[in-house]
């Protein structure tokens, strides 16, 4: 067999093992990528059920159907560069970073439980002597003081589910704290709001953590292929565990599969400003102020919002003159962001109370 065919054989083998494996594990910590990898996961794997595990750098994540300007301080994500992505899947918003393991389940339709990938890491927690349960949202918690260590969501389509979810070892607590509270007022919005609990961190090592969780999926899986019943996964010399291990896992990372269509495009679509800001569902603001340094003018400003772009604007004031020039610029079809009041005041001459009011607006989008 000469070089090139050696070559296609090997490429052929790890692209039927991905597509075939039981656990993967991404080496890479870029958000994008990872969640690219998952879907693609979705779409192609040929495997009955699937193990996903990765860690991401410091990111809010949406979900399919929420507010980013509700869900989080966009602008102290934008100054610190945390990423905000809006994920496929539906559910409340996640901060994840490098002390945080993300896993998702993949199954057939038929297999789908909103408790059962829950119960896998409940299990493998329980493994490092971690006294959790669930509680009625399919959250994990831990035992003695109900604080959250693990949310989830789902996805159901054509035949196929996912189940994923977070599990804090040694996260930025603060930073969830942080980069999940909104400063937007007035907003009242029709996507999906969040249900804010009090975290804690579990300080697991992330290795212990992610041997437990595979061990775990591996007993289900075997379980499932072996009549309903629960055989065991021995590990007690090296040689067992590396064989297992290399039988059952397979590690990649973006470089393994930056080139592959789906992954590509997924990547594109989630970085994409139309994605995370233009599929936020429909959503009003109303906010008022008399404390302007204008006089003692009343200013009203009434907008709604569509795919976060502006489709009505009205501001109403008790001086007529300056209502009438803000009303005067082209509001409808900007994006619902402080760069089109930028834009405002440089493509035009505002007055000096008119400026005012624009730097108030921007403040409060």
């Amino acid at each position: 067999m000469d070089l090139r065919a050696r070559l296609l054989s090997e490429t052929s083998k790890q692209w039927f093992k991905l597509l075939h494996a039981k656990v993967i594990v991404s080496r890479s910590v870029d958000p994008y990528f990872n969640l690219a990898l998952e879907d693609f996961l979705y779409s192609n794997s040929k495997s009955a059920r699937s193990l996903v595990l990765y860690t991401n750098t410091p990111s809010v994540i949406i979900g399919r159907n929420q507010n980013p300007w509700v869900e989080a301080n966009v602008r102290k994500c934008r100054s610190n560069l945390i990423n905000i992505i809006r994920r496929k899947s539906g559910g409340g918003t996640v901060f994840h970073d490098l002390g945080n393991v993300n896993y998702s389940l993949l199954a057939n339709r038929n297999e789908f439980s909103h408790t059962k990938g829950a119960e896998l890491i409940l299990k493998a927690l329980q493994e490092l002597n971690i006294e959790a349960e669930l509680n009625q949202r399919h959250d994990i918690v831990l035992k003695e003081t109900k604080q959250k260590i693990s949310g989830s969501a789902y996805k159901i389509s054509k035949g196929k589910t996912y189940h994923h979810g977070t599990m804090l070892l040694d996260s930025d607590l603060e930073g969830i704290s942080r980069y999940l509270k909104s400063t937007t007022k007035g907003i009242i919005s029709k996507g999906v709001s969040s249900t804010r609990s009090d975290v804690a961190n579990v300080k697991l090592a992330r290795v212990d953590f992610l041997k437990e969780a595979i061990i775990s999926f591996l007993q289900y899986d075997n379980a499932r292929h072996s009549s309903g019943s629960n055989p065991t996964i021995s590990l007690n010399d090296q040689e067992s565990k590396d064989s297992f291990f290399g039988e059952n896992i397979m590690f990649v990372d973006s470089n393994d599969l930056a080139g592959v269509p789906h992954i590509m495009k997924t990547m594109q679509e989630l970085k994409s400003w139309d994605w995370t800001f233009g599929q936020t569902p429909f959503f009003k603001q109303f906010i008022t102020t008399n404390t302007l340094p204008i006089g003692n003018h009343m200013v009203e400003l009434d907008i709604s919002i569509r795919h976060g772009k502006i489709e009505n604007f009205i501001l109403t004031s008790s001086n007529n003159r300056l209502q009438q020039e803000i009303m005067n610029y082209p509001w409808k079809g900007m994006a619902y962001e402080l760069g089109f009041i930028n834009s405002l005041m440089i493509n035009s001459i505002p007055s000096s109370e008119a400026l005012v009011v624009l730097d108030w607006i921007s403040k409060n989008i």
